[in-house]
């Protein structure tokens, strides 16, 4: 310690030097409130990553995971203070202290990644602060639920993205909103999503257009087998989107029609869409869609053709690349092609999200797309790992098809025991899934995976 104050004083303008001192300080009890104030100055004038870094684990090495959101509080509550007057014109020290919060919060989000324990550590923080009525800026509630996110703790990301909607100034309403809405879809929650589109619609502080709103209640009420209110929520999300949103509300009724099982309305309502919208940019977005149709109402020639089409056009699209790859596999055959195909929508997806900014890098849905090729061409092993890392995905830890999928993997490789772990998983997740889509009860996968227990049980 003494010799570290004495270098320190010498470089005062060395900032790790004056972190790596603090955390040391940090250690002991009697010199921790001198340490966190040195701490608290280098974090108000620098978002250094190694400055971060060492901030982080001292906190955590000393149990003290509830000073990092302290940090963050600071941060964000400084970029507040700079929004509040929003009379006044962006100027240059407005800019510089939004880009300074960004950057700690992304040296954070950096350090985190770094520190296996760190991330539940903080979230049991932050979910203790939440109990005992603590009171965050916006920017730390999302910030908390986009690293649950990240870190696949669905649960404690709705908790800390429910209290970013309910404290979002009106310009952070969408984004806060959206997060929340696409983890509760993950969760499977269509109650939840009525409930709070609803809410939505009947706040007048809540400043967003009503389709955003009626536009995710139709396929929530669709999800709940409500047939009328979940069209009349998606005609009216058609009535009130703008020239741009023409075809994306009008694909969103085609979805609710699939969700409910429609499959001739919909492909009918399919047809209208692709003579109405035959632009080129429009053209595979309404094939998806009625590639979808045509799956559901059991016409994979019609769905595989419709897929071929896309590809005739874009042989990067990545998602028709998924699902004419998946189809293959599932019908056996062209294993070869399905393979390359699958590969090549993880490729594409994996660069569009890098170009992106895109906190998740690659899809669970894709991986797990693979996964099932392999098996389905005898390279256990292979799709063994593939599926892991499926898993492993926010989108593929709570996706009962990638569980059911790997416990197919490890029942072939004999072992027996961790395919009954990975088939209980499914299990669970295909009862906790509400959705009136779910492959549990559309297509007796539920059932399926019961026999399967049953069979390993013996």
């Amino acid at each position: 310690m003494p010799a570290l104050q004495a270098l320190a004083e010498r470089d005062q303008r060395n900032r790790p030097l004056a972190a790596v001192l603090a955390a040391e300080m940090a250690r002991d009890p009697e010199t921790r409130a001198a340490a966190d104030r040195l701490f608290a100055g280098l974090t108000s004038v620098t978002a250094d990553p190694v400055v971060i870094g060492v901030v982080v684990k001292s906190h955590l090495d000393t149990g003290r995971a509830g000073e990092i959101i302290k940090d963050l509080d600071r941060a964000f509550a400084a970029l507040s203070d700079k929004d509040k007057d929003k009379k006044e014109p962006e100027t240059p020290v407005t800019a510089a202290a939004k880009a300074f919060a960004a950057d700690k919060a992304r040296a954070y989000a950096d350090a985190l990644e770094g520190e296996s324990r760190g991330v539940p550590a903080l979230l049991m923080a932050a979910d203790e602060d939440l109990r005992a009525g603590a009171k965050h800026p916006h920017g730390t509630y999302y910030f908390l639920g986009a690293l649950a996110f990240r870190h696949r703790k669905i649960d404690l990301a709705v908790i800390q993205f429910r209290q970013s909607v309910r404290s979002a100034p009106k310009e952070s309403q969408v984004d806060a909103y959206r997060s929340l809405l696409q983890v509760l879809w993950l969760a499977g929650r269509p109650v939840e999503v009525d409930i709070l589109c609803r809410d939505g619609l009947a706040d007048p502080d809540v400043l967003i257009g009503p389709v955003f709103f009626n536009y995710h209640r139709a396929l929530a009420l669709a999800e709940l087998g409500r047939a009328e209110p979940a069209l009349a929520a998606a005609d009216q999300a058609i009535l009130q989107a703008g020239d741009t949103d023409r075809l994306t509300v009008r694909l969103n009724r085609h979805k609710v029609l699939c969700v409910l099982g429609k499959w001739a309305e919909a492909i009918e309502y399919g047809k209208k869409l692709a003579d109405e919208f035959d632009a080129p940019a429009d053209r595979p977005r309404v094939r998806h869609a009625q590639a979808a149709a045509y799956t559901g109402a059991k016409k994979p020639a019609e769905a595989e053709a419709l897929l071929r089409a896309v590809l005739d056009d874009d042989p990067d699209d990545a998602g028709a690349c998924n699902d004419l790859g998946y189809h293959l596999a599932d019908e056996g055959r062209n294993l070869d092609e399905a393979e390359r195909l699958v590969r090549h929508a993880l490729e594409v997806d994996r660069l569009d999200r890098r170009k992106s900014g895109s906190a998740e890098l690659e899809n669970a849905a894709y991986r797990d797309s693979l996964g099932w090729v392999l098996f389905r061409r005898g390279k256990l092993a292979d799709a063994r790992a593939e599926l892991e890392q499926a898993a492993a995905l926010p989108g593929g830890a709570t996706d009962p098809t990638v569980w059911d999928h790997l416990g197919d993997v490890l029942f072939r490789l004999n072992e027996k025991p961790k395919a009954k772990a990975a088939w209980e998983k499914a299990k669970e997740l295909y009862d906790a899934d509400a959705r009136i889509s779910s492959r549990s009860r559309r297509d007796g996968r539920l059932d399926e995976v019961k026999r399967k227990l049953a069979r390993v049980a013996n």
